[in-house]
Parts: C-alpha cells; sequence; structure tokens
C-alpha cells in the first residue's frame, strides 16, 4: 500500500469494541504508523469514528466536529448503572408513557445546560479513567459539565413487554454523553431510562457515509490495498488559509512565526485579526497552523507545527 499515511481515515465501527480496539486492530496491520482518533465511541456504539494518522495526529484540536449527530434508542422502565443496557439494572419497572409527554419531554432538552458525566467513561480523574475508579468500587464526585442540544427529533415509538422505546436523533456539542441524555430524560418523565441503542452519522463536516466498515478496512490492509485518506488541507477547510514561499517555507515548518508584512499583509488582512490561519506552500501543501491578532500585531502566533 502507499507509505503516504498522513491524514483522516473515517471508520464505521462495529458494536462489541473499543475505539482503542479499533486502532489496535488497524496498526497490527501497518508497523510505526502513528494513529490516533477525535472521540471515543463507547463498546455499545456503532457508527463513525474519525481516525487520525501520522501528521493529522497534530491537527487533532483544529478538526470542525460540532454539530455531533447521534440516532439513538432509549429505554424507559430500565436504569443501569452504566447509564446503558449493558450494564447492571438498578431499577425495573412497566411503565406507559403518553406520546405527547414524550415529544414534549424531548423538546425540552434542546439549548445549553449542565449535564452530569457517568461514572462509566473514559474521562480521566487524577490521571485514571473513571470506569476504573467505578468498576473497583470507589465513587467520584463527579462536576457538571456544560454542554449544548442543538436539535432533538423523535423518529419513533413502541411499547414492548411493558417498556418504552423511543428512538431518535440529536444534534448535540463535543462532549455530551447520550446516556447521559437519556438518564436525565427519563428523570424529567419520572421513570428510570438506560441507552439500548446509539450510532453516530455526523461529526462536522465527517459523515458515517463516508465511512468504511472496519472488516472491510481490515480485509484491504491484509491484502496490501492503498486506503483512501482524507487530506490533511481538505480536513481543514474551515480555516482560512496564507500562503508562503521561498525562505518562509522553511523558516514555518521549523517553527518560526510569520512577520506582518514581506507580502502577507493583504492575505493576513483579509483573514482576520484573532483567526486560525491553515499556512500553506505554493504547491497547496499544509505546513502550520497559526493565530493571526490583527495588522497591529508584529507576528502571527505558532500553534502547530505540520511540516513538509
Amino acid at each position: 500500500m502507499s507509505e503516504n499515511l498522513d491524514g483522516i481515515l473515517l471508520v464505521d465501527k462495529p458494536s462489541g469494541i473499543t475505539s482503542y480496539q479499533v486502532i489496535r486492530e488497524l496498526k497490527k496491520y501497518i508497523k510505526g504508523a502513528k494513529v490516533g482518533h477525535t472521540g471515543t465511541l463507547d463498546p455499545l456504539a456503532t457508527g463513525l469514528l474519525v481516525t487520525v494518522w501520522g501528521k493529522a495526529t497534530k491537527i487533532v484540536p483544529f478538526l470542525e466536529e460540532e454539530p455531533k449527530v447521534y440516532e439513538a434508542t432509549l429505554l424507559a422502565g430500565v436504569a443501569t448503572d452504566t447509564l446503558d443496557i449493558t450494564g447492571r439494572v438498578i431499577e425495573e419497572k412497566y411503565v406507559s408513557i403518553a406520546k405527547e409527554a414524550i415529544y414534549s419531554c424531548f423538546k425540552s432538552m434542546e439549548g445549553r445546560q449542565e449535564q452530569l458525566p457517568p461514572q462509566y467513561s473514559a474521562l480521566k480523574r487524577r490521571g485514571r479513567p473513571l470506569y476504573s475508579y467505578a468498576r473497583s468500587g470507589e465513587v467520584v464526585e463527579l462536576s457538571p459539565r456544560t454542554i449544548e442540544i442543538f436539535s432533538m427529533k423523535v423518529l419513533d415509538i413502541r411499547e414492548e413487554l411493558g417498556k418504552t422505546q423511543v428512538h431518535f436523533r440529536v444534534s448535540c456539542s463535543k462532549g455530551t454523553y447520550i446516556r447521559s441524555l437519556c438518564r436525565d430524560i427519563g428523570l424529567k418523565l419520572g421513570v428510570g431510562a438506560c441507552l439500548k441503542g446509539l450510532r453516530r452519522i455526523r461529526a462536522g463536516d465527517f459523515d458515517v457515509s463516508q465511512a468504511m466498515p472496519l472488516e472491510k478496512l481490515l480485509k484491504m490492509l491484509q491484502r496490501g490495498q492503498d486506503l483512501r485518506f482524507i487530506p490533511i488541507a481538505e480536513s481543514l477547510a474551515h480555516l482560512p488559509r496564507v500562503y508562503v514561499s521561498g525562505d518562509l517555507i522553511r523558516g514555518v515548518v521549523n517553527g518560526m512565526s510569520l512577520p506582518v508584512g514581506r507580502g502577507l499583509t493583504s492575505q493576513l488582512r483579509d483573514a482576520g485579526g484573532g483567526d486560525v490561519l491553515l499556512v500553506m506552500d505554493e504547491l497547496d501543501r499544509p505546513l502550520a497552523i497559526h493565530r493571526f491578532h490583527g495588522i497591529d500585531s508584529h507576528n502571527t502566533e505558532v500553534l502547530r507545527v505540520i511540516g513538509l
């Protein structure tokens, strides 16, 4: 396969494995490659996992990943310690909820709000993920985090065996836990609730329709076939660009800030003050990410060097 492994690879993750296991499986076939991902999916979840390769591991904080869009199924009448169907059941009862109450409740969840993350999560406290404390029986006091639900849409409501299942689509900010959202919806409805199924379908400009199932990717790697990476410049299309040439190219890849002037003034003025910029060369190769503080500043601020 091609030696150029710099870019974004979109994976359609199957249920039953962690995001880390996806990375580990991919790395089995590409020795020495730098590989990471931009946002963890729980083992239960399927769908879009944005993996970053090579130089693209340097640009993760600058990728446009909002909104995140999920399709999920809430199970009302069952509450678990992990907030999803894989956990230990701590409450179970028959419920019957009027559809009008469900639609109203889901609509009321839109907007900015404080959300308490799950005890079983990959968030770290004192260098350890929260789930490691939970599994050992230690209770960690958590602080709520500000998130935003941009939109909620109920897609289907079903009642089966004394339980109510609600299939819905949610568009939300980065950092939102859909398991916690299901818990909070249940609290509003006055019942225990947990997450039964979850699929991530979008993260910013990345869509699951562009992703390849993990099994197919692994077969391609076994055969030595080339993978289709989204180039770094394309994945940063939301950033304004500044082009450099000559000796400035070497300076930029060595970590030099850009002087305001030297023919760059008009480019920087078009970018606007306070903007994060993608610095490119004349061959459209991304070199670095800088911040421009305004035309009165002497130099740009270097945020990240990508290199040649």
